[in-house]
């Protein structure tokens, strides 16, 4: 067991983070180039209190945490870690309820997870498998040579203490924290990167099956869980290759938004699987706590609101790597003001560097390319 000083005298262990990124300071903060992805200009933040943010990636915790990503350790072996004590001897799950489902294996690294995942996959077949049922229940073409389907693909949330259904597995781990654990039928998207190489996967989870009462209404094809949608590995400069590059090639935020584009406009397009990954202009981002969203994102041109703590973030690249024989992107942005921002940055910063570039929206009154085929309009 831990001791709740040793986890504070853990905490206090920042040069541990100065260890990995070299830091330099920017006002009361300190900023460096984020070990977590790749990235040219530093978004890597460490407050004072210890804790860092990475506006670039998300990635976000204390010293504690950083440990854990960085050197592939559990909460209690980090904090052993951390304070120079010798490990504890292997132990067992705490408890575990009911027979569904497996606790996820942390000791495997992200590269293993993503390799197991894709083991376990299939094409996306007939009318009754689920990843088609869902990618149908978007306006979407079933058939995608480039996407997955898995059967049966673990899930794993946070949980509280008490009883859950006995579809789920509920288990603790050694620091005490409780998760459920339950499988669902999944799309899995592969992410490749510039050598060829698949280091990461995108996964929606899926329902079992849809109801439909035989109205044109709009079906939630996803699974009944907190998060439908997660990534897993390292994104790096990789992307879900919905087709094949050519001369001309678009680019998505997401694999839903990128088929939809391509029935749409008739071009090959990859999916970046996040917003961030197309880069963003200069901008000041509020200051916030770990695990908070910041509320503003101001671009250079607009003030900042009173009472608002934030810090300059400098332009930063988009992460895509582009192929020698595409001669011209098309940047399919969400709508948004977020969306639209960063798309309209991804397709200047291109241009500015020699690959003319467009940025590409749907129509007022609907949120993606996906949403226009199946004429959703988001709401006034």
């Amino acid at each position: 067991m831990i001791a709740d000083i040793e986890i504070v005298q853990a905490r206090q262990r920042v040069d541990v983070i100065a260890a990995t990124v070299a830091l330099k300071r920017a006002g009361r903060l300190f900023c460096g180039i984020c070990c977590f992805h790749n990235e040219k200009t530093p978004s890597f933040y460490v407050y004072p209190d210890g804790k860092f943010h990475c506006f670039g990636c998300g990635s976000h915790g204390d010293v504690i945490g950083f440990a854990m990503r960085t050197r592939g350790l559990d909460f209690p072996a980090a904090v052993r870690w951390l304070l120079d004590l010798p490990p504890a001897p292997p132990r067992a799950l705490k408890h575990v309820e009911t027979t569904t489902g497996t606790p996820r294996n942390e000791s495997a690294t992200p590269q293993e997870r993503v390799d197991a995942i894709l083991k376990g996959c299939g094409p996306i077949t007939d009318v009754n498998c689920p990843a088609g049922m869902y990618l149908a229940s978007r306006g979407l073409k079933r058939h995608q040579p480039a996407l997955l389907a898995h059967p049966a693909l673990s899930y794993t949330e946070a949980a509280d203490g008490t009883p859950v259904e006995s579809s789920w597995r509920r288990w603790q781990s050694d620091d005490g924290t409780w998760f459920r654990t339950k499988r669902f039928p999944a799309l899995v998207a592969p992410i490749t990167n510039s050598a060829g190489k698949i280091t990461a996967a995108h996964r929606t989870w899926c329902a079992n099956s849809i109801e439909y009462d035989g109205s044109d209404a709009y079906r939630d094809g996803r699974a009944p869980i907190d998060t439908r949608k997660k990534g897993i590995g390292v994104y790096g400069d990789g992307a879900v290759r919905l087709a094949p590059a050519g001369a001309t090639l678009g680019l998505s935020e997401g694999n839903e938004t990128g088929i939809a584009a391509m029935m749409l406009y008739r071009v090959p397009v990859w999916s970046c699987c996040g917003t961030a990954r197309l880069g963003y202009p200069g901008h000041w981002c509020e200051v916030v706590t770990q695990g908070v969203t910041p509320r503003h994102w101001v671009p250079p041109d607009e003030a900042v609101p009173r009472g608002i703590q934030a810090v300059w973030q400098p332009e930063r690249a988009p992460t895509i790597w582009v192929p020698r024989e595409t001669r011209r992107l098309m940047i399919f942005g969400d709508r948004g003001r977020t969306g639209e921002i960063v798309a309209a940055f991804a397709a200047e910063w291109w241009t500015r560097h020699g690959l003319p570039a467009q940025a590409i929206f749907p129509d007022s009154g609907f949120s993606d390319f996906a949403d226009v085929l199946i004429g959703k309009r988001s709401a006034a």
